[in-house]
């Protein structure tokens, strides 16, 4: 097959070591797990927050039950050094969430938010759970959110827009797949979400999509999987306009070729987005 002349070729990886104390330290091999960067503080280096997911499957073609499934849930948190290259289990105090995979996360500042997921007793609830780690010390927070939410679900996306708005689009209820959106105002007490009704080119119901909001305010959508099980090929932007109305567009040129269950990330320092695949399809 002839390579397509838009498509660049594949960065070259460098493998390096990390370490931990313990084994325990270490998060092992897992999925369906979130990873969220943190920036530095005064006191601390940039870090990687992991929380949660699966670390195991069952099912496959050798069971007698259909399809594969999620075991091994855990509410597990690790932190990832940058600079020294080191693994640590944090153990924060307070009431931490359930077990979950396949939920969202997003860093507010020192804070990480996260939402929604999937566990062993089925879908976890929308309420917001807050790792705060001001001042170096980690503790679980339950934000108390006034009103309707997104409700439980799985597979969807969320970041913070414009350093201030908690976005989360589509994922699965555990009844369809779903192609809404909602914001919260992280500057604004008490917190309440506001479902979006944006104007422009809406995108299809989705889940297991990536989203990533550039620092112009723009959530860039790409990708996912649709009603029907088939994996996307197309990227969509979200920005608010000065009035408060919200719009989606159309990514223009030439999308990412179909997938799920990826990664994407806003490159620093521009406008760029950049995706990396595991599921698609040619």
């Amino acid at each position: 097959m002839a390579s397509k002349p838009w498509l660049q070729p594949a960065p070259t990886y460098t493998p390096f070591d990390t370490f931990s104390e313990t084994q325990d330290d270490a998060p092992g091999p897992r999925c369906a797990h979130t990873l969220t960067a943190v920036a530095p503080t005064k006191s601390h280096g940039p870090r990687l927050i992991l929380f949660g997911g699966a670390t195991a499957i069952e099912g496959g073609a050798s069971s007698p039950v259909p399809g594969i499934r999620l075991a091994g849930v855990t509410n597990s948190v690790h932190s990832y050094d940058v600079i020294t290259r080191k693994w640590t289990r944090i153990r924060p105090s307070g009431e931490p969430p359930s077990p979950r995979a396949a939920h969202a996360a997003a860093a507010v500042g020192t804070m990480v938010v996260f939402q929604g997921g999937i566990g062993p007793a089925g879908h976890s609830t929308d309420d917001l759970y807050v790792l705060d780690m001001s001042n170096d010390k980690f503790k679980w927070h339950r934000l108390v959110v006034q009103g309707p939410g997104p409700g439980p679900r799985y597979g969807h996306v969320m970041d913070l827009v414009a350093q201030r708005y908690l976005v989360t689009v589509s994922g699965n209820d555990g009844k369809r797949v779903l192609s809404d959106a909602w914001a919260l105002d992280t500057a604004k007490k008490p917190y309440a979400w506001q479902k979006l009704n944006p104007e422009g080119d809406k995108p299809s119901a989705r889940m297991y999509a990536t989203a990533s909001a550039r620092s112009d305010g723009m959530f860039l959508l790409c990708g996912g999987r649709d009603t029907s099980g088939t994996p996307l090929a197309d990227a969509y932007g979200l920005l608010m306009h000065r009035n408060g109305q919200w719009e989606w567009t159309l990514a223009p040129g030439v999308a990412p070729s179909s997938r799920y269950q990826h990664a994407s990330a806003a490159r620093c320092g521009s406008d760029a987005l950049v995706v990396y695949s595991w599921r698609h399809v040619m």
